[in-house]
């Protein structure tokens, strides 16, 4: 298990000049917070749950758009918790089955917080195929439940995560 702790400063943030909006000034100042942790054990030989976490407080400190104070909003596109669990299980030597959620937490798309994406989760879901001590075939179906989500928002747009996809590969 691990544990990380940190704060980020962020000073002269570029944002579009109200005067010529084809240009960019430097202002503000942004702060972040936060914890990451990870975590694995074995729950019997067969059965590994593996887990990560993160949580951010991010705020702007100084902040001016527009001639308002945005001074204790969160940035954009940063949601203050992510989180994975992972769960796989060895069937036989040669065959390992895994499913995981992954959480990510709302997100804003503007700097005053007015316009939001809530939190949401995804089911990941794998098959590994042990062909020889050097080779597997790994399939893996992301996003199992085909859920629409934000990858990224802005004001004008929210770009949307990849919906059900599926893959096998040799390892």
């Amino acid at each position: 298990a691990t544990v990380a702790a940190y704060q980020i400063t962020r000073k002269n943030i570029a944002t579009q000049d109200p005067a010529d909006p084809s240009r960019t000034v430097l202002v503000g100042q942004q702060t972040s917070r936060g914890l990451e942790a990870t975590a694995g054990v074995a729950l019997s030989p067969r059965l590994t749950l593996r887990g990560d976490a993160s949580w951010v407080h991010a705020r702007y400190d100084n902040y001016q758009q527009g001639g308002v104070s945005l001074a204790g909003k969160r940035p954009t596109n940063t949601p203050a918790v992510v989180a994975n669990l992972w769960a796989f299980y060895q069937l036989s030597p040669q065959l390992q089955l895994s499913a995981g959620v992954r959480h990510i937490g709302k997100i804003y798309g503007d700097a005053a917080n007015t316009l939001y994406w809530p939190s949401t989760t995804l089911l990941d879901l794998g098959l590994d195929y042990r062909i020889d001590r050097h080779t597997s075939l790994q399939a893996r179906l992301r996003n199992a439940t085909d859920r629409s989500y934000a990858a990224s928002l802005s004001s004008g747009m929210a770009y949307l995560g990849a919906g059900r996809s599926a893959s096998l590969a040799p390892q």
